[in-house]
């Protein structure tokens, strides 16, 4: 139910064929929108629903397997139950097939890039390394292999895990702020689900939670508690379950009840993260920490390993990532940010005035603008935003509210980048593409939205607008 263009539809497709099913595919997308996904299941034997779905579809099968996203409340499963079917999601397959130790990362914002920089890291100790879950790939495709997972973990996700009472041996919850206000009644439905990272660990279990965000870092757990922050902890009384990753003095250090050690040095590092990266590369590190300081590397190699996995990482496709940089010219594509505040997040972060922000284009998702508006006059950035679009015309409202008007209306995003580079005198400053909601329904997706965008920045095509 929900073939869906990221993969977990397609996956949980050739999971239930590998194990002798007939699959019944149901979405109410048309073949179009979903032509990438069916064209992986070319040859498979299946029924074909789309544009729709059917109750008969819901009685006749045994198991359904659901989009994540789909809430139980839906009149289809509802119908489901009421003949006694199974219902299923991959994060529940998965729980059910694997039952080794794994590692789970969730947060508002920067789990793909965090999953993605921990699967580098440790990738250097292991080569058995693999990133699943909420970034497109299925832990599904991978049980029958000899590997250790990642897995991102959205809120939906962690919903399921909490069905069936299970968390990960390491969790990580990076940071917690309002999301999805379209899907849950309220932030604390929210904050339920996100905690079913923790609530079934056990004490021979981690749970590592930054220590700015005093919710998550008072969180009761049986766990081993890990707390990160970018700032000195000298004030931070850590209990006997306690340890933290902090930065002091430019060095990063690990610290518990009965040591306080040096782990590397932030000056040979910093230069491949962003500033509100950062707190991610010490979650990524303490993550990397707890896995391998048991398996027979001594800290001398730990400290080199770790050093060499973060000089090497490349960051993450549209993740505040610099697309375009010519002299004093930067263009950073953060397609992913999806709420006003990763786009807070990515305005702190600008090097280079004077900033020129692209915003909108996609679902609002029932979050409030009235920070981002206040941030964009602080930092007195240029505006684009875009016509016919519901994101969009909040961000404006907001902004006329504090008497801001330095923004632009514009038709569609090549427009957007060609005006803003029109807007910097001497092609000096920044662009920041940062739309601060989904995807969808302006693009298919907010990964979509990020490919337009920097094929319109490639090397090739933005010599015509300079």
């Amino acid at each position: 139910m929900g073939l869906g263009t990221k993969g977990g539809g397609v996956a949980s497709a050739k999971f239930a064929h590998k194990h002798g099913a007939f699959i019944t595919i149901t979405d109410l997308h048309d073949a179009e929108y979903l032509k990438d996904s069916l064209f992986e299941l070319e040859g498979l034997p299946k029924s074909l629903v789309l544009n729709q779905h059917r109750f008969e579809d819901f009685e006749n099968n045994d198991i359904i397997i659901k989009n994540p996203g789909i809430k139980y409340e839906n009149k289809y499963l509802q119908h489901a139950l009421k003949h006694n079917k199974q219902i299923e999601t991959p994060i529940s397959l998965f729980n059910k097939f694997y039952h080794k130790p794994y590692i789970g990362i969730t947060g508002t914002k920067g789990k793909s890039y965090t999953t993605a920089l921990v699967t580098h890291l440790l990738s250097v100790f292991n080569k058995n390394i693999i990133a699943a879950g909420n970034n497109g790939i299925s832990p599904l495709l991978f049980l029958d292999k000899d590997k250790t997972f990642v897995l991102e973990l959205s809120s939906w996700q962690l919903h399921e895990m909490g069905i069936q009472k299970k968390s990960p041996h390491i969790a990580c919850w990076l940071n917690f702020f309002p999301d999805h206000m379209n899907y849950y009644a309220n932030i604390e439905e929210y904050y339920i689900d996100k905690l079913q990272i923790t609530n079934y660990q056990t004490e021979n279990d981690f749970l590592i939670v930054p220590f700015g965000y005093t919710k998550l870092r008072n969180i009761q757990t049986k766990a081993h508690k890990f707390i990160f922050a970018i700032d000195n902890l000298k004030d931070c009384r850590l209990n006997y379950n306690e340890s933290a990753c902090y930065i002091k003095d430019s060095w990063i250090h690990i610290k518990n009840k009965s040591e306080d050690f040096k782990l590397l040095s932030l000056k040979a590092i910093a230069a491949n993260f962003a500033p509100h990266q950062l707190e991610l590369m010490l979650a990524s590190i303490c993550i990397t920490y707890i896995y391998v300081k048991n398996k027979n590397f001594t800290l001398t190699i730990i400290k080199e390993y770790l050093k060499q996995g973060l000089a090497t990482f490349k960051g993450l496709a549209y993740r505040f990532e610099t697309v375009f940089q010519q002299e004093k010219l930067t263009i950073i594509n953060d397609s992913t940010a999806s709420t006003p505040e990763s786009t807070i997040l990515a305005i702190k972060s600008i090097q280079t005035q004077p900033g020129i922000l692209i915003t909108g284009g996609g679902s609002h998702k029932n979050l409030s603008y009235s920070h981002l508006a206040n941030e964009i006059a602080q930092k007195n950035l240029f505006v684009i935003l875009y016509s016919e679009d519901e994101t969009s015309e909040l961000i404006r409202k907001e902004l006329s509210k504090i008497y801001y008007d330095k923004y632009l209306i514009v038709q569609n995003l090549e427009t957007a980048l060609s005006q803003a580079l029109k807007l910097l005198i001497n092609r000096c400053g920044t662009i920041l593409f940062s739309p601060a909601c989904s995807g969808y329904p302006v693009f298919r997706d907010m990964f979509e939205r990020g490919d337009i965008f920097s094929n319109y920045v490639s090397k090739e095509s933005i010599q015509k607008y300079l």
